[in-house]
């Protein structure tokens, strides 16, 4: 089982943390104080803020980090062994080779977790002595993948003394055997209640981001209209315009309404280049300049980049260098929801686009779901019948049958 396709090096680094980014002492130091043990998990819908906490606590660890943002290509044993081997290559560069090696002459069938769970824990006891941690972010994503699930499951009840997992998801993993962990008291978590935003917090996030010139009053009531949700209070925050930010105030339903309102109206306020641009590169679940210059034909993707990241625009630099940058998920969704609603023609075009583009990067699953959406099926088929063997091979089916 050889997987040939190249790994995308942002998901195992620590994102960069953002000068604008609240440091939530409450929470963090919670993390610090109990990162003795197994397990913390980290439960909350999107938009409270955990990656932005677990950012700021890797930042802040005196101890080895290794970071893993997961996402739907994930969903696969062979997939997943390879970019948590990847993650932890990053603070220990001497780990993982048997595990790659067994990965690569793996016979067995796709989704047996068991010798890996054994090799991984084998291999952290042999090459990594340090006390580190583990972070799982946007472990959702991987939810209903019962072998990955398993495979994690396995971890946590073999990992050594000095290696502990933070595990952050939109829902609770119900796959994964909580309560033997409960019992052993090596599971704490974090919920919605302990992830909101409190008055204090919004005064203080406020006044970061620059925005005096909200009163004590319009501060509680945000506190309480928002229930704490950060988005919303960075929605309004970077609404600039007093009516926008008072509409929020106003606005009563889910918190996902609230965002769809208060995102199309920023976005109606952006220039209209830097609207083409944000909905067209939306496209990218990560990005560079030169990518986005490529799909929407410009060479100017660098100086839009910075400037949407600069502005706090929902747009997030993932290293120092600026070379890769990520759409904050719910502003993501939005933007190619819009795009898709109101100009089909355009939006085909540029996931035809993007599908060549991710052909000439080597990742194929990502080129065939662009030829899907823009609806080139021919297309489609011969860069399925590429992959077809090794999708199989990896037991990736669900993925299979969802191209076929």
């Amino acid at each position: 089982m050889d997987n040939e396709y190249p790994l995308i090096k942002t998901k195992v680094r620590t994102p960069r943390r953002q000068q604008t980014l609240l440091r939530r002492e409450r929470l963090v130091n919670y993390l610090h104080s109990n990162i003795h043990n197994k397990l913390i998990l980290i439960s909350a819908g999107a938009g409270y803020g955990k990656t932005s906490l677990l950012i700021d606590y890797a930042h802040d660890a005196d101890l080895p980090v290794c970071w893993y943002s997961l996402d739907a290509n994930d969903r696969y044993v062979p997939t997943f062994v390879e970019y948590l081997v990847a993650s932890i290559r990053q603070r220990f560069p001497d780990f993982g080779e048997a595990t790659l090696s067994m990965l690569r002459h793996h016979t067995g069938p796709a989704e047996a977790v068991e010798p890996f769970v054994r090799m991984l824990v084998h291999e952290i006891e042999e090459t990594v002595s340090h006390y580190f941690v583990i972070i799982l972010d946007d472990y959702h994503e991987v939810l209903d993948s019962e072998p990955v699930n398993a495979l994690v499951d396995g971890l946590l009840r073999y990992l050594p003394e000095h290696c502990h997992v933070i595990l952050a998801s939109r829902g609770i993993p119900r796959r994964l055997t909580l309560t033997r962990l409960a019992a052993r008291q090596e599971v704490v978590g974090l919920g919605v209640e302990h992830l909101r935003f409190t008055a204090p917090e919004i005064e203080m996030l406020l006044h970061k981001l620059g925005r005096d010139d909200f009163t004590r009053e319009q501060i509680d009531l945000l506190a309480k209209r928002s229930e704490g949700w950060i988005t919303g209070v960075l929605l309004t925050a970077q609404a600039g315009l007093t009516g926008i930010a008072q509409d929020v105030l106003e606005i009563s339903g889910t918190t996902e309404g609230v965002f769809e309102f208060m995102a199309g109206e920023i976005l109606e306020r952006q220039p209209e280049d830097v609207q083409r641009f944000l909905l067209g590169s939306a496209l990218f679940n990560e990005m560079t300049p030169p990518l986005c210059d490529a799909l929407l034909e410009i060479d100017n993707s660098a100086h839009i980049l910075r400037d949407l990241a600069a502005q706090n625009l929902f747009t997030t630099a993932l290293d120092a260098e600026g070379l890769w940058y990520q759409y904050h998920q719910l502003f993501r969704e939005l933007l190619v929801a819009k795009l898709r609603q109101d100009d089909p023609l355009t939006y085909q075009q540029l996931s035809l686009r993007q599908a060549e583009i991710m052909v000439h990067e080597g990742h194929w699953p990502r080129a065939i779901e662009g030829y899907l959406q823009g609806q080139a099926f021919e297309e489609a088929a011969q860069a399925i019948q590429v992959v077809a063997q090794d999708t199989f091979d990896a037991g990736n089916w669900d993925t299979l049958r969802k191209w076929i």
